[in-house]
């Protein structure tokens, strides 16, 4: 019995003195590396929720479920692109009949717009499984970002707001029996539900004078020409949003009302006529903002228009000096999708705290990587009109040519630099951490993003200086500076 226990013990002292000879993780909490088998892992899942309706129309049915988001996608393209590619079950019934896909989809601040292709034309949909579709589409929105307001159009043509449903759409009631008694009711009425607050969707510029905006604002009746009164509304960017600029220059007064035309085409035109004493002044891009800003929220608050036309002094806002429209008079939303940016979180090194600050940007939408667009703004460096305190995440030396591809795959985002990135790697060890973790931190952002590997010429370079980038690395929360 001595014997057995002597040997266990001696077993014991061997094991521990195994587990005593592994590497210890480094001190640098900077490194923040994962163990071993979840570092090279390039399949990593994510959650995504979506809802279904029950083939009875009774609710509509949640699943939770890990997958890997495709290279090109984030989170929530993916989970609009897994809802749609649905087929149904004995339980679950397809959306829009079957069939459909997603043309677009542009998010902007808590704002999306959504373009789906469906095989049935919007007016040849039985209404209760428009409703379903819809309520389904809306909750997995909701349930996969912060997504506040969708503006749907199916096939291109734009949801007509009727009973439960607005465009844009709000959360809607999973209980689909109970949905549709509510929509049929104030649909025989007339109305709209009182539990739907109807919304505008209007467009503002960003404090650049890059891009567009989206925000959702109540409607205003003022003069009783809609279109007027939208006008009207956007001359005024919201108290509470100080990241949005009036696209209207105050120079700028309407001549006379808004007016909605038919064509021999049969199309529906609205045509805006703006007069200036300085329009020679008022081109380039201030014309080319003013013009999406109008066109898109016509587009989305008026479903039955098909163009716009804007004059400035009578002169087609088109034929103003260096706009870049393309050929031809006539306004429609597609000019503008591109020019809709969403805010990005970006980080950047403070002067005096030595600590990573959390900056909101307006960033293009249009390239198929955002996540590439969002390592060209770092690059960019800090603008005019953000904190003056702020200084560049990257040596000098190192620009947007020298970044080759930011690829995702399976949540981990992985950069890949030209050799100028080693050539000008920071020597001092402050300047390298905010440097990485200016990289790391803003891409890990992106929901659908939980870790970065950082390559150089499609290699893996070991440690340029203390921060060992062989590996992915995590978020460092640790290094950004707490809001005041």
């Amino acid at each position: 019995m001595k014997k057995t226990l002597a040997s266990l013990l001696l077993a014991l002292i061997i094991l521990l003195a195994g587990c005593s000879r592994s590497p210890l993780p480094p001190e640098n909490s900077d490194s923040a590396n994962l163990p071993a088998a979840e570092r090279i892992d390039t399949h990593a899942t994510t959650t995504i929720v979506t809802y279904l309706p029950s083939v009875d129309n009774r609710q509509l049915i949640q699943r939770s479920r890990e997958m890997v988001v495709p290279e090109g996608q984030l989170l929530l393209q993916a989970a609009i692109v897994n809802l749609l590619s649905e087929t149904g079950d004995e339980r679950t019934t397809p959306l829009f009949g079957g069939g459909a896909s997603l043309k677009s989809m542009t998010k902007s601040r808590n704002v999306l717009l959504i373009d789906i292709t469906s095989q049935l034309a919007l007016e040849a949909m039985d209404e209760q499984m428009l409703l379903n579709s819809v309520s389904a589409l809306v909750n997995t929105v909701t349930a996969n970002s912060k997504v506040e307001y969708i503006h749907l159009w199916i096939n291109g043509q734009a949801l007509a707001s009727r009973g439960v449903l607005t465009n844009p759409l709000t959360s809607l009631d999973t209980n689909l029996e109970q949905l549709w008694i509510l929509h049929k009711y104030y649909m025989e009425a007339g109305e709209i539900s009182p539990d739907q607050s109807e919304r505008q969707v209007l467009f503002y510029t960003d404090a650049s004078g890059e891009y567009l905006l989206a925000s959702a604002g109540e409607p205003v009746t003022r003069s009783g020409n809609l279109v007027d009164d939208l006008i009207q509304r956007m001359r005024q960017a919201p108290a509470d949003a100080p990241e949005l600029v009036s696209a209207i220059p105050s120079t700028l007064t309407l001549s006379k009302s808004p007016q909605l035309e038919m064509t021999q085409e049969g199309e529906q035109v609205v045509s805006v006529w703006f007069s200036s004493p300085k329009y020679e002044n008022f081109s380039g891009q201030k014309a080319y903002l003013l013009a999406g800003a109008i066109t898109m929220a016509i587009y989305c608050n008026f479903p039955d228009v098909d163009s716009v036309l804007i004059y400035v002094d009578n002169r087609l806002v088109t034929s103003l000096p260096d706009v870049n429209f393309p050929s031809g008079e006539s306004l429609t939303s597609e000019m503008f999708l591109s020019s809709v940016a969403d805010m990005t979180t970006l980080y950047f090194p403070h002067q005096q705290t030595g600590k990573l600050v959390a900056v909101q940007r307006a960033t293009n939408q249009s390239d198929t990587s955002q996540l590439r667009v969002r390592v060209d703004e770092l690059i960019r460096g800090p603008l005019a009109g953000e904190d003056s305190a702020l200084t560049y995440a990257f040596s000098v030396g190192i620009t947007s040519q020298d970044l080759i591809s930011v690829q995702s795959q399976g949540g981990c985002a992985t950069v890949n630099f030209s050799s100028n990135f080693e050539s000008y790697y920071p020597t001092d060890p402050d300047k390298e951490r905010l440097m990485i973790y200016s990289i790391v931190n803003t891409l890990t952002s992106e929901p659908s993003i939980n870790r970065v590997q950082i390559l150089v010429e499609d290699r893996r370079v070991g440690a340029l200086g203390a921060i060992d980038l062989t590996n992915p690395l995590i978020r460092n929360p640790g290094i950004i500076q707490a809001n005041p």
